[in-house]
């Protein structure tokens, strides 16, 4: 016969997840967060919640000291995934062929590689217009030259 049983709360890469531990120490049962939980494990439970949250930050921060932030290398794959247009392999294959885009290559393995700041910058520096914008500087342009046809031919004798 069970006399007692405690909480005993995991977090891992799927999920928070809650275990009930016999007294022995054997697992008696699993639970996700999403299950109903008492007033009384609540407190555990947010406790739990928030040494996950610092889990995931000290992960993040790790990653970022390791080189996987800012400057991380991309494979074709992992570009093609990253880039707001999901483009093809076969495109990606053709902007480093025509020099589109920044890239390295490993001259022993033949690998190539592309750099994650380079890469964000490249797609931030060939954005283009929107109508909107266009339709500004078209029409900027054109009062400009109204403006220089009625007043630039004036000289100070005319006047």
């Amino acid at each position: 016969m069970i006399t007692t049983h405690h909480l005993c709360p995991r977090f891992n890469h799927r999920g928070l997840f809650l275990y009930w531990y016999r007294k022995d120490g054997s697992r008696l049962k699993q639970s996700t967060m999403l299950d109903t939980i008492t007033f009384d494990q609540l407190p555990q439970a947010v406790s739990t919640i928030l040494d996950g949250i610092a889990e995931i930050k000290s992960i993040c921060e790790e990653l970022r000291e390791n080189g996987q932030g800012k400057d991380a290398y991309m494979t074709i794959e992992e570009l093609c995934a990253y880039h707001p247009d999901h483009p093809s392999h076969q495109t990606v294959r053709r902007w480093k062929r025509l020099g589109y885009i920044p890239f390295y290559k490993d001259e022993e393995t033949r690998r190539v590689r592309f750099k994650k700041s380079e890469i964000d910058a490249w797609i931030a520096s060939s954005r283009h217009m929107s109508r909107e914008e266009r339709n500004a500087i078209r029409d900027a342009k054109i009062l400009a030259q109204h403006q220089q046809m009625e007043f630039g031919g004036l000289d100070d004798d005319d006047e």
